[in-house]
């Protein structure tokens, strides 16, 4: 389910269930937990996107002209955002072109974190910290994006970047949260 429009704040208050607001190149609005699956969590809208997250971080896509199928990070116990100062970490994300045909992206990540800043998100204001990813990828340019996470249990509150090469803008912060 997503609410459109840019005003999902009104539709959080309304609605008493886990949420993101999300927007991309065709889609803005309020997205609703649909599911958890261990440290999985299934966002679908009405519109055809779905985000599915892992362990708070983007890790699929649902919907958009060109679909992530997966990401993983090879050699790592627990995503970057979750480590207190991550070092360079390996990325690898599968993404299915309008075509059909899947391309496996290879690159080598960093995440330089900040201290805490005021966050607006639609239901309160938050301290976070805000950290900067740079993903160089294998013959494919480099992609960068903003996370906001608690300083304290490491949770990421927004994101805000591109998740692959010659991918689209994904944006989402919390809404309400589910864990």
């Amino acid at each position: 389910m997503v609410s459109g429009g840019p005003d999902v704040s009104s539709h959080a208050e309304e609605i008493p269930y886990a949420s993101l607001a999300v927007e991309t190149e065709d889609h803005q609005g309020l997205v609703i937990l649909g599911a958890t699956s261990n440290e999985h969590t299934y966002w679908p809208s009405a519109e055809g996107l779905s985000l599915q997250l892992r362990d708070g971080g983007l890790f699929a896509t649902s919907g958009l002209e060109q679909d992530l199928l997966g990401t993983h990070h090879p050699g790592a116990d627990s995503p970057p955002w979750r480590q207190t100062t991550p070092d360079t970490y390996r990325v690898e994300r599968h993404v299915r072109g309008p075509t059909g045909t899947v391309v496996r992206h290879v690159g080598e990540g960093t995440l330089e974190c900040g201290t805490r800043t005021s966050r607006d998100l639609p239901l309160a204001t938050l301290e976070l910290e805000r950290c900067r990813e740079r993903i160089d990828w294998e013959g494919a340019g480099t992609t960068r994006a903003d996370f906001w996470r608690d300083p304290e249990t490491l949770d990421l509150w927004a994101y805000d970047g591109q998740a692959w090469p010659d991918g689209p803008s994904i944006a989402w912060q919390v809404a309400r949260p589910w864990w």
